[in-house]
């Protein structure tokens, strides 16, 4: 049903609303005044019923017609800003959940649950990610390791354990073999069927040969 509200209402311990939400024989109460008690006096919504000798489903029924947040609401609007500010920090990103969960105060559970409420990737996941995409990009193993922020050694680990060589060893994998068949005199076309490749690249692995192997 259609409510015209009155920005006051009464609330006393009754189950039934009048088309205004009055509840008869209590004194009047505002919306500013729900809402303060929550976002600035940080009541809970028990607390509040207490107040106006009303029932918490009441007081609930109220927030979500008028869309006040519940303190568990903002608690969660907090957290997740908090998480987000953590997440984004460019200069010392979390490593893990627990980490995050000490930062702000609340236990790891809170935090992981959080991330799967919100459909988010862990901070463990999302380091590994970047640093598999970084390995097999074609930078240089010192510039891994400073967008990281650890040292050549670590970068080396974890190519051994993720099995991923670095990029001009995996180049020279590629260009060797067809640079060691155009010396045998095979001809270009041949090498081409051969590797199933194009001519344009056996050129280009010819150049990258001349610029870093000869």
């Amino acid at each position: 049903m259609n409510i015209n509200f009155n920005p006051y209402y009464n609330c006393n311990n009754t189950n039934t609303y009048k088309q205004d939400f009055a509840f008869r024989g209590a004194p009047k109460v505002s919306l500013e005044k729900i809402r303060s008690l929550i976002e600035e006096e940080h009541k809970h919504v028990k607390d509040i019923a207490a107040l106006y000798d009303t029932s918490t489903q009441t007081i609930y029924n109220i927030l979500a017609k008028f869309g006040i947040k519940s303190p568990k609401e903002l608690a969660e609007s907090e957290l997740g800003r908090q998480i987000r500010e953590l997440l984004n920090s460019s200069d010392n990103p979390p490593r893990s959940m627990a980490e995050i969960a000490r930062k702000i105060g609340v236990s790891t559970f809170i935090i992981s649950r959080w991330f799967k409420e919100n459909n988010i990737v862990s901070p463990r996941l999302q380091r590994r990610e970047r640093y598999l995409f970084l390995l097999k990009s074609s930078l240089p193993d010192n510039e891994i390791a400073e967008k990281l922020g650890i040292g050549i050694t670590a970068v080396h680990s974890l190519r051994r354990k993720s099995g991923i060589k670095a990029w001009r060893v995996r180049k020279e994998g590629k260009v060797a073999p067809v640079i060691n068949e155009l010396k045998k005199g095979v001809s270009k076309e041949e090498v081409a069927k051969k590797f199933n490749i194009s001519k344009d690249t056996i050129y280009r692995y010819i150049n990258w040969y001349k610029n870093n192997m000869e």
